[in-house]
């Protein structure tokens, strides 16, 4: 995900461990967990049980390197 002009990836969203959404998704959507996830995150995340508020937190990692980011209230916009 770009964020500010550079490139992360997500980690966690709420203290959700990307890797479990996506776990999640692939089984309770089968091949259209991509698409799910992609698209309807707020209804993932509400059927795994966890739905987020208007901002969520937002845990990344550098795409090259080390770095770490941390992104308190993100807001659960379409746009983004």
């Amino acid at each position: 995900m770009e964020v500010e002009g550079e490139w992360w990836i997500l980690e966690r969203i709420n203290g959700i461990e990307l890797a479990k959404l996506v776990s999640f998704a692939r089984e309770k959507h089968g091949d259209r967990w991509a698409k799910r996830l992609g698209e309807d995150l707020v209804q993932v995340m509400s059927e795994y049980g966890k739905p987020p508020a208007r901002t969520v937190r937002l845990e990344l990692a550098a795409e090259e390197g080390d770095g770490k980011r941390v992104i308190e209230n993100a807001a659960m916009t379409e746009a983004n």
